[in-house]
């Protein structure tokens, strides 16, 4: 694995589906498997290590109750974006 570009696609969709998985109260292995991605596979989606299908992004559009355009809106800060500022923060 090598460094992640925050402003990548796959960063911006990750850290929306962490977002709003999050605030859905949904727990990452359930998730997981209710969008019948393994849970590594879902950890490196979230973490913009890799894409997400087409298939699988309007399941989980489905599931969260969020539109396409949604998960791609690129936020003016990331969150968790830079870990060395926000030690406290929890992903």
């Amino acid at each position: 694995s090598g460094v992640v570009d925050i402003h990548s696609d796959e960063y911006i969709i990750g850290q929306n589906i962490r977002k709003y998985r999050k605030q859905k109260a949904g727990h990452k292995k359930t998730s997981a498997m209710l969008w019948t991605l393994t849970a590594p596979i879902f950890s490196g989606i979230e973490n913009g290590e890799r894409g997400v299908k087409l298939r699988d992004a309007e399941a989980v559009c489905q599931s969260l109750g969020v539109s396409m355009d949604t998960l791609m809106d690129e936020e003016d800060e990331p969150p968790c974006a830079d870990t060395s500022i926000q030690e406290n923060t929890i992903c």
